[in-house]
């Protein structure tokens, strides 16, 4: 594009010199217009909300220079002159973020998603199929959350040490990596650096020594918090001499340098490249005397907490100001030029900026024109036509409305008419109709992978077995099957606390580390955040990562991460970038508050966008496991932590069978009441079945195996159409995944219809599971908790035959 920096690698003439700063100096007058044109369109009322990079142009135009073709950006909101000067975005699209455009053509970075400076370029195509990252560079997507683009950045510099020490590269690795030469550049505020996301990634890059590079934008204030009351001596730098690397010990590179010293920026991002790219050495790059023109963003503004002093340096000391007369003293050029770049650039920006309006406001202008057509029509037939026209001026009236505005008139219209037979009617209610079939998807589309790899296009194969298959422990089967995995995928690695050495703390991966390597089997540090920020990294450059978490309870590290990057990466990009990553645990029921969790409820809450797939046994585990690395989709899979040492049968196809993913298992059936349930809690289900048979009640038991998605064939219902009650038995709190689980049955499904008895539910009490066995029997359901629940639910409905219990 037009806009794009020069890769200075190569040695350049006196004029090429001249032009690439003069070049420079047109980019960093063209972001800076950006932002302030930005923030006037915000207070305008074009925009709702304004973040911009002001002040931050040269050191972007410094890491441009040397970031090629296959690295990686983790970045955040603040770098819209790096995606300027690497020709990942033009000023038009620029502002159509500004504006919401909610079109994947004007707004690559996420089709109007998210707020404007979150980017992101484009790892599939339109077909949800992987392009070649080696020929373009990459943005992963923002996100807003401070520090939250951390743990991303560990895996996404993982993937090259992976790369270039893997014996057996996958077959499209040529797509991913050229000898594991690439960089993930991270960029962070300096009063985010207080976040432990930052010092957590920090510490992993430093142990695993990966390529990464750490960019500090260091303008002294957090908002308005200044970096006393941020910062240890105020600076990153100084605080972090400690993991400088030496002659005895692995550490990072830390260089310091000024925002506003052009000369000194190249030079200090020449260096750090080649360290990194070249050593796989860490690299914190500390950009000091930042400035920031505009504020924090368009909420507030900086006079109010920046003394008189503070905002005359800031002027002195802009980077622009102090590029212009670098080159003057220099004599690179004369004023006239410098002033006519600048004015070129305030050219540029103005019909951009009137061009990505215009573009946003053509169709819906359009839209509101199609309406009030058929609104038209509406008052020529309706008795209400003085009521309606009021409407349908204001929307005339209004110039430039949104699609909000649109519809929000035809459905009162269309209230107003409710009562009224007019042939307009049907004509207007069938628009409404279409024009939010038509819109919704642009707004709600992507949440899951929309290509043939979905979960749930992946067929189920059943576990064969051979007629004298032994009975050997559920682990043994895992294991087993990992195995396969390993032989069959050559990108498959798993990483956790003690996954390596020792193969998990449940011999699940037993053995396995010494038949594969290091490099695909690993054990890490106890930092789950960065775990899962290791296995989103990974699966965004073509690896297949399965992270685990040692334990369900401890998943709480890590879920700000799961939750806004992992859940949201194929919607927060349109489907533009993908991240199939595997999050391995073991949870339900063991011993005490911390090893023994259920907290599904809060999981199904924060996870949208992640498979959440509850297996009963091992086997099923397995056949999970199987199934998802056949799909390009995340999926967070629970083991049952007490399942590991019970017998299990050994299935004869290992690595090949699967486990359909939103489906549910009929593990008895039965005729009088319905109960659901998953995960280790089954197998007391089971044995209160069986106690209920012998006391005349057939009950029909029901596995939900996959919680995200859920029963997506209803066979559920198909169950109570037969039972006419219904029972869900769940070892987290009262309301919490009971309660979803419920809404999906009675509501999605409409299984209410068929119900004799009311719906109930059967779940832990409402603290933490205590200690031992009493105190597992006392903190969650029981199997005389079941049949006396299931009992009592018969009572009421046939009391005649089921004397009262108590």
């Amino acid at each position: 594009m037009q806009e794009q920096t020069k890769d200075i690698s190569q040695e350049l003439s006196f004029d090429e010199f001249k032009q690439e700063v003069l070049n420079d100096y047109r980019l960093a007058n063209l972001s800076r217009i950006m932002s302030m044109d930005g923030r006037k369109e915000v207070l305008s009322g074009k925009g709702s909300f304004g973040i911009f990079g002001d002040g931050k142009e040269l050191p972007q135009l410094a890491w441009a220079k040397v970031f090629k073709n296959g690295d990686f950006r983790s970045g955040y909101y603040r770098d819209q002159t790096f995606m300027l000067a690497i020709g990942a975005i033009t000023p038009e699209q620029f502002f159509a973020s500004l504006y919401g455009h909610p079109d994947i053509r004007f707004e690559p970075s996420s089709a109007g998603r998210q707020m404007n400076n979150h980017f992101a370029t484009h790892s599939l195509d339109e077909n949800g199929e992987w392009k070649n990252l080696m020929q373009q560079k990459n943005s992963s997507s923002d996100v807003s959350s401070t520090a939250a683009q951390m743990p991303r950045l560990l895996g996404l510099a993982q993937a090259s040490k992976v790369y270039r020490h893997l014996e057996k590269l996958p077959e499209n690795a040529d797509k991913f990596t050229n000898k594991g030469n690439e960089i993930a550049w991270g960029t962070i505020g300096n009063a985010s650096t207080s976040e432990g996301h930052f010092w957590e990634t920090m510490n992993a890059a430093g142990v695993m020594q990966v390529p990464l590079v750490m960019q500090v934008w260091d303008d002294e204030y957090g908002i308005s918090v200044h970096a006393k009351y941020q910062t240890t001596k105020e600076s990153i730098s100084e605080i972090m001499k400690g993991f400088q690397r030496d002659g005895k010990h692995n550490g990072f590179e830390i260089f310091t340098v000024k925002a506003w010293d052009y000369p000194a920026l190249i030079e200090t991002y020449q260096k750090a490249e080649k360290i990194a790219r070249e050593e796989h050495v860490p690299v914190l790059i500390h950009v000091q005397e930042c400035t920031q023109p505009m504020g924090h963003s368009t909420s507030g503004s900086h006079e109010r907490y920046k003394s008189k002093e503070r905002l005359q340096w800031e002027d002195d000391f802009d980077g622009i100001k102090k590029m212009r007369e670098w080159i003057l003293d220099n004599n690179i050029a004369d004023v006239d030029t410098l002033d006519q770049i600048e004015k070129d650039a305030k050219k540029r920006v103005k019909e951009a900026r009137k061009k990505a309006w215009a573009d946003y406001t053509a169709p819906m202008k359009a839209e509101k024109l199609e309406l009030i057509k058929i609104i038209d029509q509406v008052i020529k037939e309706s008795s209400n036509k003085n009521f309606i026209l009021p409407v349908r001026n204001a929307l005339a009236q209004h110039k430039e409305p949104k699609r909000a505005d649109i519809l929000e008139a035809a459905r009162k219209v269309l209230r107003l008419i409710r009562k009224e037979n007019i042939p307009s009617k049907k004509t207007l209610a069938a628009w409404i109709q279409e024009y939010k079939a038509i819109q919704q998807p642009k707004y709600s589309k992507y949440l899951f992978s929309e290509g043939h790899k979905k979960a749930t296009n992946i067929k189920e194969v059943k576990p064969v077995y051979n007629p004298d298959a032994p009975m050997v422990d559920g682990r043994i089967v895992l294991r087993d099957n990992f195995e396969k995995l390993f032989n069959k995928y050559p990108e498959l690695l798993i990483f956790g606390e003690d996954s390596g050495k020792i193969g998990d703390v449940n011999q699940g991966l037993e053995g396995l580390q010494e038949k594969f390597g290091e490099i695909r089997i690993s054990d890490t540090g106890i930092r789950e955040a960065t775990i899962v920020g290791q296995g989103i990294g990974l699966s965004m450059r073509g690896l297949r990562p399965i992270a685990e978490i040692q334990y369900l309870d401890y998943i709480l590290y890590g879920l700000q991460t799961m939750s806004d990057d992992l859940a949201t990466v194929h919607y927060r990009s349109f489907g533009r970038q993908k991240a199939p990553a595997i999050i391995r645990t073991r949870g339900h029921r063991l011993e005490g508050i911390w090893h023994s969790g259920s907290p599904m409820g809060g999981l199904l809450h924060l996870l949208r966008g992640i498979n959440i797939l509850v297996p009963r046994n091992l086997t099923q585990a397995a056949g999970f496991y199987n199934t998802m690395l056949e799909s390009d989709e995340p999926a967070l899979i629970v083991e049952s932590l007490n399942g590991y040492r019970l017998k299990e049968k050994m299935p004869a196809n290992l690595g090949e069978f699967k486990v359909p993913v939103g489906k549910v298992e009929i593990m008895k059936p039965g005729k009088d009441i319905t109960l659901v349930s998953y995960g280790s809690i089954l197998r007391l289900v089971q044995k209160a079945a069986q106690e209920l048979q012998q006391a005349g009640i057939d009950a029909e038991v029901v596995d939900i195996q996959s919680l995200l998605p859920f029963d997506i064939e209803h066979d559920i219902v198909k169950s109570l159409q037969k039972t006419n009650r219904l029972l869900v038995i769940d070892e987290d709190v009262p309301g919490g995944a009971s309660a979803y689980i419920l809404d999906k049955i009675l509501n999605e499904q409409n299984g209410w219809q068929y119900l004799d008895s009311q719906p109930q539910t059967l779940t832990a009490k409402e603290h933490r599971p205590a200690y031992g066995h009493d105190g597992d029997y006392f903190s969650k359901p029981s199997a005389d908790d079941i049949f006396e629940k299931v009992y009592d639910i018969m009572n009421e409905a046939k009391p005649e035959k089921y004397p009262d219990l108590y």
